[in-house]
């Protein structure tokens, strides 16, 4: 029994004073790391959001390619109402031609008589059907709405008496022209035109007149 005691104190001895301990300090060092990384992953976790600067770049990013577009999508707008008011003014001319010849009464005494209001589907020579509701204004006065422009029909001097079943003398000229509703928004020319058929414009959205460019 003696002996076995004596046997174990040396082999404690050979094992020295920090074996236990060491073992001890290893465990602590790999919980330690465990812990670090654990921790670590929290942080890579929770730093996943955007900085300040980040987002100012963005935000600047963003007004860089709208200050680029937007004047784009405003010039090409324009561009799509201008050929549309052009278009508006040939389809008015048209319909006076066709309005003459139908009812020999000269050109139409308005704008309206080439239309009519809505539910009408008999045409006379006060409401001819010829253009629709929109162009016509609904069949009455001399002016009209479309896609950022203003069409007005001015009528000429008027025959000397109206053809039998007209309501009005139809006029023997007429000009119209087709202004844009906000000059540098809605449109930059104005148009103009008149029973000769020529389409004449400005550059500044003022009111064109027989002398002033024709279209090419």
């Amino acid at each position: 029994m003696i002996a076995k005691e004596a046997h174990n104190e040396k082999q404690r001895s050979r094992n020295g004073p920090g074996h236990l301990g060491g073992q001890t300090t290893e465990t602590a060092r790999k919980r330690s790391e465990d812990g670090g990384m654990e921790r670590g992953g929290s942080r890579g976790e929770g730093d996943c959001g955007f900085t300040l600067i980040e987002l100012l770049v963005v935000v600047a990013i963003i007004l860089v390619i709208a200050a680029i577009a937007i004047p784009n999508l405003l010039r090409s707008k324009m561009s799509a109402n201008e050929s549309s008011a052009v278009s508006t003014l040939r389809t008015i001319t048209t319909a006076a031609v066709q309005y003459s010849s139908t009812y020999q009464n000269g050109f139409p005494p308005n704008l309206g008589s080439m239309g009519g209001p809505a539910g009408i589907t008999v045409a006379t020579c006060g409401r001819a059907l010829i253009l629709d509701n929109l162009v016509s204004n609904n069949g009455a006065g001399n002016l009209s709405h479309k896609s950022g422009y203003n069409s007005r029909y001015f009528p000429g001097r008027a025959n000397a008496r109206a053809v039998p079943g007209c309501p009005a003398r139809g006029v023997i000229t007429y000009t119209l022209t087709a202004l844009p509703i906000k000059v540098g928004f809605t449109g930059q020319r104005g148009f103009f035109t008149d029973d000769t058929g020529v389409i004449r414009y400005t550059v500044t959205g003022a009111a064109p007149t027989f002398r002033s460019p024709p279209i090419q």
